[in-house]
């Protein structure tokens, strides 16, 4: 993907040095440029389209493209991590770009969608390829790239971040204990019995509105 990568870079009028670097820099999701001015300096959509999708392309768990090569790719693309990584690549770009457009901030639907894009794939794989100053967005725009930044791609790319994969680990893992909370709470077969001293524990929010639920319900609160 790397050679790839530098071809196309050199097809789109950069020079062999420069391809190579932005090459390297892509496959490293690194994204340091030649130019001061990034690849914003080149003002070519071309060089931009082709520099957000090698950066998406290496986000992704090298594993994937392993069992794709050794004929396994049906397997490969159920991977539930690469499934929530392009959701969540959709949904920041297309929330992002109505953001932009809802806003203001460029004047076509298309050109924002372009920017989105871009910024987007350059912020959940950590690199620092740039066209235009992001920090002069709208709030939910520069929230939405920072929380991507934290997140990072997926587990056994080339990202930084917190990588996907651990961050679906703690999503589900929270979800669970919530899960088993509302059972023991909601599904008692017997009686809940709750030791203490009812005038220190109605202080309590949730036990105040506990309390009023089982008193809703006629249960017996012991007051001692």
């Amino acid at each position: 993907m790397t050679l790839l990568a530098f071809v196309l870079f050199a097809c789109g009028g950069m020079s062999i040095y420069e391809a190579l670097g932005h090459a390297f820099a892509s496959a490293g999701t690194g994204g340091f440029s030649t130019r001061n001015a990034s690849l914003g300096e080149f003002n070519s959509l071309y060089i931009e389209v082709v520099a957000t999708i090698f950066e998406l392309l290496f986000s992704v768990n090298f594993y994937i493209y392993y069992c794709i090569l050794t004929g396994r790719a049906r397997s490969a693309l159920k991977n539930e991590e690469l499934h929530c990584f392009i959701g969540i690549v959709l949904f920041a770009v297309v929330s992002i770009a109505i953001n932009l457009y809802s806003r203001g901030y460029y004047g076509s639907i298309a050109t924002a969608l372009h920017q989105a894009f871009f910024n987007v794939s350059m912020s959940i794989s950590t690199s620092s390829f740039a066209t235009v100053d992001y920090t002069l967005w709208p709030q939910y725009s520069k929230w939405m790239l920072l929380m991507l930044m934290l997140i990072g791609g997926c587990a056994g790319s080339t990202c930084g971040g917190l990588k996907l994969s651990r961050v679906m680990i703690l999503v589900k893992t929270a979800l669970s204990d919530l899960r088993r909370m509302n059972v023991a709470i909601t599904r008692a077969r017997m009686k809940l019995i709750i030791l203490g001293n009812a005038a220190t524990m109605t202080k309590h929010g949730f036990y105040k509105k506990l309390f009023q639920f089982c008193g809703h319900d006629d249960e017996a609160l012991t007051e001692e």
